[in-house]
């Protein structure tokens, strides 16, 4: 609320909208995703290089989804009360020194830690996704989001700039050579977090939330929609995690295919058709009932499935 010219209390003005916030958050976003998806770029090396069986990789890149879908509870609360910018800067600061200790990761325990960590990159997509709701209205909020979402394009570019730093600039007939990647993605990493610090902001009639855990958790008991959708975005994001994480080294180990082709050719072609069509959605969402969209597009998975 807040006093009218003539005194009165009226409503605070419904953000119309930030494009900057919007392209700054995608591009923070698809950073995120670069690095989220760098362990299952690097898996089909790290059989080579450390002998590791095709089960320990693809540990490793479970390792980033699990963690990154077990931190965005606390992470989307956090951006309700301190603001998307705050937040979306610190995760990129933190990130930053993750990569830059991955430079000494050595046993596999070590790097089990490291993919798990690396699992913030992926959870960047819950505050970026808080942070530009709060600046559109509901009315655009699909569209808004589906742009957003174009940041998913970053498990590509890290895929493909992990393998073009293994194939063609960095000295691999070095045992340890291989591991400036991780400084290499840390320095855009903190320079993104100073771009976020200083070029975004939070809406300015966003007011503070110190909603309790269990106010929070109550949420859950408010019907069945609030368990449906969760679920409904578990199996079609989930879908596109288990290839994105699990192709290179599916393509590698059982059909030689070489493993520069795999992480920079094959996977990302589905990782692109994904993020492509993902402004499509946003659109159509704001314009049809989005549970009639939801019914035709897990009725088209299914018969896809089955073929």
């Amino acid at each position: 609320m807040k006093d009218s010219a003539l005194g009165a209390n009226v409503p605070a003005a419904e953000p119309s909208g930030n494009p900057k916030v919007l392209c700054i958050s995608t591009v923070a976003f698809a950073l995120g995703f670069a690095i989220w998806g760098m362990f299952s770029a690097l898996a089909p090396f790290l059989i080579k290089w450390y002998s590791f069986t095709s089960t320990q990789v693809l540990i490793l890149a479970a390792m980033e989804p699990l963690f990154a879908a077990g931190i965005s509870i606390p992470l989307g609360i956090w951006t309700d009360k301190f603001g998307g910018r705050t937040v979306f800067t610190i995760l990129l600061v933190c990130l930053s020194i993750v990569l830059i200790l991955g430079t000494f990761a050595e046993s596999y325990i070590a790097f089990l830690f490291l993919g798990m960590m690396l699992g913030l990159g992926g959870a960047s997509f819950v505050v970026g996704n808080a942070h530009v709701s709060s600046w559109y209205p509901k009315s655009k909020q699909g569209t808004a989001l589906g742009l957003f979402a174009l940041g998913n394009v970053g498990i590509t570019v890290g895929m493909m700039a992990v393998s073009f730093l293994i194939t063609s600039v960095l000295d691999t007939s070095d045992p340890d050579g291989w591991r400036m990647i991780f400084p290499i993605f840390a320095i855009p990493t903190l320079g993104m977090a100073a771009i976020y610090m200083f070029f975004t902001s939070d809406p300015p009639n966003r007011k503070l939330k110190n909603t309790s855990v269990k106010e929070i958790f109550a949420v859950y008991r408010s019907g069945v929609v609030v368990w449906l959708v969760p679920a409904l975005y578990w199996v079609a994001f989930g879908t596109l995690v288990f290839f994105a994480s699990t192709m290179p080294t599916y393509l590698v180990d059982f059909w030689h295919v070489d493993p520069t082709t795999a992480v920079a050719v094959y996977t990302p072609i589905l990782v692109v058709c994904v993020a492509v069509t993902r402004p499509l959605g946003g659109w159509l969402a704001d314009r049809r009932d989005v549970f009639t969209l939801l019914s035709w597009m897990f009725g088209a998975m299914s018969i896809l499935a089955v073929l």
